[in-house]
């Protein structure tokens, strides 16, 4: 059953490939901070301002705040995000610090006693007491921030070479933040799980379950497995279906449809209609094939002919099987089953011939 094993494979690769495709962008996504995670922040206070700053992933102590110059609001007023002035390092330099509305608490507590420390209704403990450490990632600041924080310098009249036109994100790390790339890389993990997953499956013959239920279900599980493995080789596929007067099999998606020729009760076409925009732009066509265990089992077409032309060699080679579908039928079929079988079933004598064309017995 190699073969059919291989033609399940192939029919999952490309939702194999594509998990792949997709697991391996969130992968290069969700790397790259993580990376820098491991490798640690570096300490603010030891950055050297004169290089390029832009992207470090940094940390430090906050030891204060000493304003904000902007900050962005939702459509309803409530805040965003909101942007200080903090300390570039202990001496001279000052620079932005970003903080979004999940992190902002210990921002605005820091500010209120630095505040009030230096209006004299504070203490120095409290300053203490509400520091705390921040790690994110040092960008440029966009002209719109850039905008409010030189208004705010200007209308401070301070030294402006001393204010950097950088801020630091809070809880950023590179583009992204820490919950962003658990997410990427969780999803990522999924997704090649799923891959992994989808390319097993085929090749451990559990989408060949029809076949091995038949053999199992043999007095001779060895003997049953040689003669289908003798259809599988001998017995050629035409448009997507092989069949004799023992066997039939095809392939619906990775899942093998396979069946005694002359346990075939029902047969009949079913075709989907796949629209876009209320605009139909192809037709999927598909071999319903039903057996006297009652299960129903699908074969994909490429072509509406090719389910007819196989619809007319299954009336010949199997004339105790009702060919064709009506709603009344598939409601008998689901509900009373007995019933769906005298009709034709139990009621017609075994006709089986294998003079189908080519005088082989295979079509």
């Amino acid at each position: 059953m190699k073969n059919l094993k291989m033609k399940s494979l192939k029919s999952m690769l490309p939702l194999t490939l594509l998990l792949l495709i997709v697991s391996v962008i969130l992968f290069w996504q969700a790397l790259p901070p993580l990376f820098q995670v491991i490798k640690g922040p570096q300490d603010l206070y030891s950055v050297d301002y004169s290089g390029d700053i832009e992207g470090l992933y940094v940390s430090v102590d906050l030891p204060q705040i000493y304003d904000y110059y902007c900050q962005e609001e939702y459509e309803n007023g409530e805040v965003r995000s909101r942007e200080y002035i903090i300390d570039g390092d202990p001496d001279y330099y000052f620079l932005g610090m970003r903080v979004m509305e999940k992190d902002m608490d210990q921002a605005e507590a820091l500010l209120t006693a630095c505040f009030d420390y230096w209006d004299g209704t504070g203490s120095e403990e409290a300053v203490y007491d509400a520091q705390y450490r921040v790690t994110g990632t040092i960008h440029a600041m966009p002209s719109d921030s850039l905008s409010f924080y030189h208004e705010y310098i200007e209308a401070a009249a301070v030294d402006t070479d001393a204010f950097l036109p950088y801020y630091l994100e809070v809880n950023k790390i590179g583009s992204t933040d820490t919950a962003g790339m658990i997410i990427f890389l969780v999803l990522a993990l999924l997704l090649l799980a799923g891959a992994v997953f989808f390319l097993i499956w085929p090749l451990s013959g559990r989408c060949q379950k029809n076949v091995r239920r038949y053999i199992a279900s043999s007095p001779n599980a060895q003997a049953a497995l040689e003669k289908v493995e003798a259809f599988l080789t001998h017995v050629p596929s035409v448009n997507g279906l092989q069949y004799n007067q023992d066997f039939i099999c095809g392939q619906g998606g990775a899942t093998t449809a396979f069946g005694e020729t002359q346990k075939l009760v029902w047969a009949y076409q079913h075709t989907t209609t796949h629209k876009q925009y209320f605009i139909t732009v192809r037709k999927s066509h598909a071999l319903m094939l039903a057996f006297a265990d009652g299960t129903r089992q699908s074969v994909s077409m490429k072509k509406d002919s090719f389910v007819k032309e196989h619809l007319q060699n299954l009336a010949f080679l199997c004339p105790r099987a009702i060919i064709g579908y009506s709603p009344e039928l598939d409601a008998m079929f689901r509900k009373d089953f007995r019933r769906f079988l005298s009709l034709k079933y139990y009621a017609a004598p075994e006709q089986f011939t294998d003079q189908t064309p080519g005088g082989t017995g295979a079509v």
